[in-house]
């Protein structure tokens, strides 16, 4: 575990607990660190402890048997290698600098004693931490970072079956050469194009615009994105796709939900589209909360599952707000009204967590990440 210390109140924890100047034998979890980034963000830490804990993630998280990822994997990427010599020059160009910040990453700490593997929506996870740590930093090399994790992780973690068909694996070894585990998460392609259109949506707003970086980047993002969406197509065809009954996966559906309807205002592809993926993500959370039960008088396990709900539900208040404050008009006010009556689940949570269940559940299992998750709950992990 990262955080070793007990405390008998759980308010009393902060993210010094999990990262500190001192932190010598930081040992990073790829999920846990991008709520961690978030919160040294949120707590406005200097620029530089910030940097340096990017650094030591992908120093330590882009390497495994003393092997850089970055190299092994580099010779093979075809969104790299297909570039003009020029272009490549670009692409090296734009995160020269970064105290030489390992371009590949595996998930971390040996894989909690399996074998070292990539999970696609923890990449995601650290790619929405580093453009908002590009913005607060007001530096594009981390956007451009992050740019290139996706681009590499498209590439390498979509494969076709012998119908034609393509899925994401549950599971890729770290050189993402081939499937650990071939099974798909069903929510891994609607957490692709979302990531894939804030990173476009944020490279258009960089200054001085249209310089020959961005529009690179843009275009071979792009490209990704028009690929993914016969996947999102799926889920309009079939909904119940999306249906789930763990609070964590609810809680990203919630905050889907406030990043589409918010890159649907940048109108970078079709808006008929946005809007029938908006109205099914919308309604298959509302069918998820209302079939969930949480039994605040009772011992619950699992912190992070729970937390991450927390942050679904601040992202609806969120998304409310801006309805209320008329930043956003569309037919689905009501629907959003309808979700929000579940809020008051958040404070049952976090009372249950702070008395019941942090005392006599299983806490400790999942110290670090439940940690900077409860730290988290009151800000969904937003980029635009």
């Amino acid at each position: 575990m990262n955080i070793n210390i007990n405390y008998s109140n759980l308010d009393e924890y902060s993210i010094r607990d999990y990262y500190n100047k001192d932190k010598h034998n930081f040992l990073p979890y790829l999920w846990t660190s991008a709520y961690g980034l978030q919160s040294l963000i949120k707590e406005k830490k200097q620029h530089s402890l910030i940097k340096k804990y990017i650094y030591q993630v992908h120093s330590i998280l882009g390497t495994v048997n003393n092997t850089n990822l970055a190299i092994k994997i580099k010779p093979n990427l075809k969104w790299f290698q297909s570039l003009s010599h020029q272009k490549q020059e670009l692409v090296n160009e734009s995160v020269k600098g970064l105290k030489n910040i390992k371009g590949g990453l595996r998930i971390g700490k040996a894989e909690q004693g399996l074998e070292p593997g990539i999970y696609l929506h923890y990449i995601t996870k650290w790619v929405y931490s580093l453009i908002v740590a590009s913005k607060h930093l007001k530096n594009p090399k981390y956007l451009y970072l992050a740019c290139q994790l996706m681009l590499t992780l498209c590439e390498k973690n979509i494969n076709t079956r012998t119908d034609g068909s393509t899925y994401y694996p549950k599971k890729m070894d770290v050189f993402l050469l081939s499937p650990i585990q071939t099974s798909e998460i069903s929510h891994d392609p609607l957490d692709v194009f979302i990531t894939l259109s804030t990173l476009i949506i944020n490279l258009k707003h960089l200054k001085p615009k249209q310089t020959h970086t961005i529009t690179l980047y843009i275009k071979m993002l792009t490209s990704m994105l028009e690929n993914n969406i016969p996947k999102v197509i799926e889920y309009i065809d079939n909904p119940k796709i999306l249906h789930t009954s763990d609070p964590l996966g609810i809680g990203f559906l919630l905050v889907s939900c406030l990043k589409i309807r918010l890159i649907i205002k940048y109108n970078i592809i079709d808006t008929k589209l946005l809007y029938k993926l908006y109205e099914i993500v919308l309604k298959q959370s509302r069918i998820s909360l209302n079939k969930l039960r949480f039994n605040k008088h009772s011992i619950n396990n699992d912190a992070y599952r729970w937390y991450g709900l927390c942050i679904g539900l601040e992202a609806i208040n969120t998304l409310n707000y801006y309805y209320i404050n008329k930043k956003i008009n569309d037919k689905y006010n009501r629907t959003i009204k309808i979700l929000l009556k579940y809020y008051g689940l958040k404070h049952n949570i976090i009372k249950n967590f702070k008395t019941y269940s942090y005392n006599k559940g299983n806490w400790n299992r999942h110290k670090d990440i439940n940690i900077v998750m409860f730290l988290s709950t009151d800000f969904p992990i937003v980029s635009i």
